[in-house]
């Protein structure tokens, strides 16, 4: 049984798309006769970010070294940018240990929108953190295309899934005279949140989520029905009870979320920007482009049942056998 380290900076308790993804990876790569074993800040001694009460950033990383040396893997996935992940890639690079690497948050938008970070600093950081890395696996082909033209090397695709058995259409939706329209997100600033909350639409908004910005926002925006976190059969209700679902981040890689409404039969509204554009099919499970209202109410006249069919490919199983056919043959090449 082959053993990979999965390291990353993001992990349990946290409720954000790395952590789903990596959590689903794990059980697959369990069915799949793999051993995995994540290293994440609940291995080091952390402290709280500021602003964000769920995360942990970790203090003594250079302890990875022992985790390493004692697991003994057979292969290594950084999973993330962070001190642990950045910790990872320098105890690798000086020991010669190949590794793989995974680009799931688009870093450099995110701190040049809100914080005047230059791009091209992010970008040079990113490239040297990822450019020993035997694969560095990509959400979609537009990420993938983004990321080759600034000289990024050995890209591979890796999508995403989503749990059908969580997530899925109920018998008879719920009707209601007023449209209702969700998303789900963190609540923070870098989510682009407000061109949800000032949609000029009558329709009920539900925001179903937590973060540093929800008492800021609930009491700026009195209309919207915030909700905090759902899980489990709630989390598929509010899905399944809207309308339509609208996605306005632009700083996203993927979105989790939008799959997991396309299964539910939740069509989706967002911006022309990467994720939205690699997984919506315009006039069949939602709309992208520069006008969010438009794209809203085009959702409403969607067929339920084909958002749904369209679903039916984003399965963790399936993303797990990309991440297998990306490692391989390292695994295959380091036992020869």
């Amino acid at each position: 049984m082959k053993k990979i380290l999965l390291i990353t900076d993001a992990w349990k308790p946290q409720t954000n798309g790395v952590v789903t993804t990596l959590t689903n990876l794990e059980t697959n790569l369990k069915k799949s006769g793999f051993d995995p074993i994540v290293i994440s800040p609940n291995n080091f001694k952390t402290f709280r970010c500021p602003g964000y009460k769920d995360i942990d950033i970790s203090l003594n990383v250079w302890q990875i070294s022992k985790h390493i040396d004692e697991n003994n893997p057979d292969y290594i996935h950084i999973a993330t940018e962070g001190p642990v992940g950045l910790a990872a890639k320098l105890y690798c690079d000086v020991n010669k240990i190949k590794y793989s690497t995974s680009y799931h948050t688009n870093f450099p938008e995110y701190l040049n929108n809100f914080f005047n970070i230059p791009t091209q600093l992010t970008y040079t950081f990113l490239k040297y953190f990822h450019k020993n890395s035997v694969s560095v696996m990509v959400a979609t082909d537009s990420i993938e295309k983004e990321l080759s033209l600034r000289g990024f090397k050995n890209l591979k695709k890796w999508s995403r899934g989503v749990d059908f058995n969580h997530f899925k259409p109920i018998v008879k939706k719920i009707q209601s005279e007023k449209k209702t329209i969700l998303c789900v997100s963190r609540v923070s600033k870098e989510k682009n949140l407000e061109e949800f909350f000032n949609l000029d639409i009558n329709a009920n908004k539900i925001m179903v989520g937590d973060g540093p910005m929800l008492n800021e926002y609930r009491n700026k925006y009195p209309d919207v029905d915030f909700k905090g976190f759902l899980y489990g059969e709630e989390l598929n209700k509010a899905y399944c009870s809207a309308d339509a679902f609208v996605f306005p981040s632009l700083t996203d890689t993927f979105g989790l979320v939008v799959i997991e409404s396309i299964s539910c039969g939740t069509p989706v509204a967002a911006f022309d920007a990467p994720g939205p554009r690699d997984i919506i099919e315009t006039g069949i499970n939602g709309y992208f482009g520069g006008d969010l209202c438009a794209n809203v109410t085009k959702c409403f006249s969607l067929d339920r049942s084909k958002v749904y069919e369209s679903s039916q490919k984003w399965s963790w199983e399936n993303s797990t056998n990309m991440f297998i056919q990306n490692i391989l043959p390292m695994i295959k090449k380091e036992a020869a």
